[in-house]
């Protein structure tokens, strides 16, 4: 009596061969889905840089510049006397409150360029 059939014991590494291509595509979809959250980090980073710079930008073209030729004009009105001492001093309090909001803008710019120099893979 005998018995056919054919007994797996050298299969040619064919299991081996399967595991390495099932490790390599899940290190390949690792690897793919780290660059697409890196790229969404830095597209993240470059719209919050933007953002901040021209916020702080606008705002020392704007209200930064506007404070200052009001202590300039206030400064001009005490002196020739056409206005008291209070005024002079309003218009310093608005001016150093506007620079106060100034420096916070220039600051989250640059902690967002900060970030965003981070994200491109840079040290600070």
């Amino acid at each position: 009596m005998g018995l056919g059939g054919e007994l797996p014991l050298w299969d040619g590494g064919g299991r081996a061969r399967r595991v390495a291509t099932a490790s390599a595509a899940a290190w390949t979809a690792e690897a793919d889905a780290l660059a697409h959250a890196r790229a969404a980090a830095v597209a993240r980073a470059r719209r919050a840089h933007a953002a901040a710079a021209a916020r702080a930008v606008a705002f020392a073209a704007g209200p930064e510049r506007q404070a200052q030729a009001l202590v300039a004009a206030a400064r001009v009105a005490y002196l020739e006397g056409e206005r008291g001492v209070v005024e002079l001093i309003d218009a310093y309090r608005a001016q150093r409150e506007t620079a106060r909001q100034a420096l916070t803008l220039r600051h989250q710019a640059a902690l967002a360029d900060l970030a965003l120099t981070r994200a491109l893979g840079g040290e600070p």
